[in-house]
Order: C-alpha cells, then structure tokens, then sequence
C-alpha cells in the first residue's frame, strides 16, 4: 500500500542521513529516487500521461511526502538527504526533457513546492 511505502521510503533517507549507514544506502537511496523521477517524467508528461487515480501504477507524489518529512525534521542531516533528493529529482528530470523549462511543467514540482510551502505554517 501507499502507506507501507512511504514508510519504507522514509527508513531509508533515515538510513543514508545516518552516518555509520551511509556508505551502504547512499547508492541506492539515489538509485531509487532516480527510479521516481523517471516514473515522474513517464506518468506525467509525454504522449500517455497516467490518468489519476490509477491503481496500476506507483503514487510518484509519496517520494513529495518522504521529502518533506525529511525538510521539516528538526535533525539536519534527515534535512540535507531532502534537499540531495530534491536536486537529483531536478537534474534528472532535466536531462530527460532536455531543458529546466521543461522538466518545471511536470505536476511533480508544482506539489512538491506547495507540500515544502505548507512547511512554513506548521
């Protein structure tokens, strides 16, 4: 489920923000996240973007909630595994689409800058 996932997923960004972790869960920590963003980039642009509420397909917006967990954590270091995340997310999508332009049109980032805004009012 949705929820199982999202629990998974935030253990592992825990992991890689644990330093004795880190060497083993790093690599794939951004393996995964790379893994989402060209879900992202599949389900949300292109010739067949995925419909919504389509339960044949993984939930990209779960990768938006594990970050801003980790970007509202009071401990740092679960901070700068987000924004890592973030900015891999981004360089990836932009090289996919070939342009920033293009790579800030997907839904993806619209719900991640409103989920990282809300952050501010809690």
């Amino acid at each position: 489920t949705r929820t199982a996932f999202k629990t998974a997923l935030t253990g592992l960004f825990v992991a890689t923000a644990t330093k004795q972790l880190r060497p083993d869960t790093d690599r794939f920590m951004m393996s995964v996240v790379r893994h989402f963003s060209l879900l992202t980039v599949v389900q949300q642009s292109g010739v067949f973007p995925a419909k919504k509420k389509n339960t044949n397909s993984l939930d990209v917006h779960v990768l938006v909630d594990v970050i801003a967990e980790c970007m509202g954590s009071e401990q740092g270091e679960l901070a700068n595994i987000g924004e890592s995340a973030i900015r891999l997310v981004t360089e990836t999508c932009k090289y996919i689409l070939g342009s920033a332009e293009r790579a800030f049109q997907i839904p993806f980032f619209d719900v991640l800058v409103d989920k990282l805004c809300g952050l501010c009012y809690e």
